[in-house]
């Protein structure tokens, strides 16, 4: 994959930017799934681009599942798979439960901290840069785009054609372009030792627990992974979040404590994933599926679309891809979720 010649890349024009600017063709914000995978897909076409991260140690609090075929579909070493998960198995409020086999395919479990990183390292093999940085603020300059960063304490600007947020459900990036704050849920996650849950039903079992005293309006989990298991709950007010928690330990007889982490999840895709050359993906762009709120595979295939969209030299086509393949589904799913929940 190569830029069209019909792209006007920095390179050909860095004498109409003043000296003090770092140049780019492209600038991802955020460097999780989806900043990762696109800029990987723009490096390996030849784009200059750079992910602008604030913290590369961060950790996203999430339980980490991901169809198997997202290995495959972007090259992602297996060894990333913690878990595969074979038994979806979801409880009623009243307690009934239903197992269902994914009948000899698996639900792949990840680590977040080393997932994200092995995509970063993926990112960079393709001649991608990485900048620990803050982004404070966007402005034009000469028809390009700059944003204004701190990395190591200083202000800098950095310079490019196109922009990529990819920066979270809380993203800065919208914000600044002037787009309102999108809804969303709150969830709680804490790792908890395997032997703190009674009846445990195994390394290959997924548990969806449904319930107003732990999860009105949204669901409880159980995640097997190494050697502890990922439990959380999630709610809209974020301040009920731990004596939701506390519910769901005694429903599901949970006695292990753990650390608690909190992240907010958006409950609705933005109707427009394109502002003249800034495109959003991933969180930032309200792409978690509804009901079952799965994001990291919509994170990485939205990021695969828009930068293949600038590679192509359409970045408008990202938006319209994007709605032909999954908007449908999206809507499904949404209806399901103010049906089911």
């Amino acid at each position: 994959m190569s830029f069209p010649a019909g792209i006007k890349l920095l390179d050909a024009e860095l004498s109409t930017y003043p000296f003090m600017f770092e140049k780019y063709d492209v600038i991802v914000i955020g460097g999780g799934p989806s900043g990762s995978i696109a800029a990987k897909t723009l490096a390996a076409a030849g784009a200059k681009v750079t992910i602008v991260e604030k913290d590369f140690k961060r950790v996203k609090p999430c339980g980490g599942a991901t169809p198997s075929t997202s290995f495959r579909e972007f090259d992602i070493p297996q060894k990333e798979i913690v878990k595969k998960i074979e038994v979806i198995s979801t409880i009623a409020p009243s307690g009934y439960r239903i197992n269902t086999s994914l009948n000899g395919g698996y639900l792949a479990l990840v680590e977040r901290g080393s997932f994200d990183n092995s995509l970063r390292k993926q990112a960079e093999a393709a001649g991608a840069d990485l900048m620990e940085a803050e982004f404070l603020r966007i402005k034009e300059k000469q028809k390009r785009i700059c944003i204004t960063v701190v990395e190591g304490g200083r202000e800098r600007d950095v310079c490019s054609d196109f922009l990529i947020a990819a920066d979270g459900v809380n993203s800065r990036v919208a914000s600044a372009i002037g787009l309102k704050s999108l809804p969303g849920v709150y969830t709680i996650q804490e790792e908890v030792d395997m032997q703190a849950a009674e009846d445990f039903q195994g390394l290959n079992v997924c548990e969806f627990w449904f319930g107003s005293s732990h999860a009105p309006n949204f669901y409880s989990w159980v995640f097997p992974k190494k050697d502890y298991i990922d439990i959380g709950t999630g709610h809209v007010k974020g301040k009920y979040l731990k004596e939701f928690m506390k519910n769901f330990k005694m429903r599901r007889r949970i006695h292990g404590t753990g650390k608690h982490r909190v992240y907010r999840l958006p409950l609705k895709w933005r109707d427009s994933l394109v502002r003249g050359n800034i495109l959003l993906t991933g969180d930032a762009a309200g792409l978690v599926m509804p009901l079952s709120y799965e994001g990291i595979y919509y994170a990485m295939k939205s990021g695969k679309m828009a930068a293949e969209a600038i590679v192509n030299g359409k970045p408008k086509d990202y938006e319209k891809h994007w709605n032909k393949k999954f908007l449908k589904q999206f809507k499904l799913m949404n209806a399901l979720k103010k049906y089911f929940l």
